[in-house]
Order: C-alpha cells, then structure tokens, then sequence
C-alpha cells in the first residue's frame, strides 16, 4: 500500500511540474484575465449584487 502512495505523489510531481510556460514575456504586453464570481443573489442582499459586480469591474481596470 505505502507503494501504491510513492507512485501516486510521484506521478502527481511529474503532472504538475509540466506546467510551466516556456514562452518568454514580451516587454509591453498586455495580459489577459478572467475573472469568474458566483453570485448567489436571491436573498436579501440581492440588492448588492449589481454594485458589486461593478466594484470588481472597477477594480481590474
């Protein structure tokens, strides 16, 4: 069984040690990114949901 555990987390560290970006940054370049909220607005704070959507607009501008 402690085998079986040695394979898993060696596997795990080959996984994950590929995925690492090789293409240089270019100077100047602008970076994309999404942003992903999971509003649950149904409540008695629904009234907030708009403004904060638009706080976390601001906020990546």
């Amino acid at each position: 069984m402690k085998y079986i555990y040695a394979l898993l987390l060696l596997g795990t560290t080959f996984l994950l040690s590929a995925c690492d970006s090789d293409d240089p940054e270019l100077p100047g370049e602008k970076k994309s990114r999404t942003v992903l909220a999971y509003m649950m607005a149904d409540n008695s704070l629904s009234g907030l949901a708009g403004p904060d959507i638009e706080e976390m607009v601001q906020g990546m501008q």
